[in-house]
């Protein structure tokens, strides 16, 4: 599907969501709020990959972890957006826009078919879990702040997260 002349599309299993996790990983790993004295790669590798392997499944089961891709081939990636719709509440917890494709409505263009994909309106408030100092100077600078009305709220990425036992899949109050 084209949306105002970009190619976007539904993120596949395996090559799409294997370049999504390492991208994430090390493009987060230097974020203002991971960039810590302190903190250790091994802890924070491990910490932040069972945080995105809970929140990729989601957002693709939901039909919210888009492509962004070149004409010349659908493999050839200008950007992604993993996002959940949340009850009334449009949530982005990461996206990425390579570096020759910044600034070229690329981000505008994802956000905006995860708008209309599932009847969100421009002007409510979109939550977003995850800072990064590219993010920042991009969608989530003062204007896009305003445009899309941003409101960063990092402990929602773990509020969306299935409660209780992870390996049983039980819910805490179910056991």
């Amino acid at each position: 599907m084209t949306e105002n002349n970009y190619n976007i599309r539904a993120a596949e299993a395996g090559a799409d969501l294997k370049y999504i996790t390492q991208s994430w990983l090390y493009s987060y790993q230097q974020s203002p709020e991971m960039n810590q004295p302190g903190l250790i790669n091994d802890d924070y590798f491990g910490y932040q990959h069972k945080m995105i392997d809970d929140i990729i499944p989601r957002a693709s089961a939901a039909g919210s972890a888009y492509m962004c891709y070149e004409d010349a081939g659908k493999h050839l990636f200008r950007g992604y957006l993993i996002a959940e719709p949340y009850v009334g509440l449009p949530v982005v917890h990461w996206m990425q826009v390579k570096k020759g494709s910044k600034r070229q409505g690329v981000a505008t263009a994802m956000l905006n078919r995860f708008y209309t994909d599932f009847g969100y309106v421009k002007g409510q408030n979109l939550v977003y879990t995850h800072s990064s100092k590219d993010l920042l100077q991009g969608w989530a600078s003062k204007r896009a702040k305003k445009d899309w009305s941003c409101v960063y709220l990092p402990w929602f990425k773990t509020t969306l997260a299935k409660h209780g036992c992870t390996e049983c899949g039980t819910r805490s109050w179910e056991a």
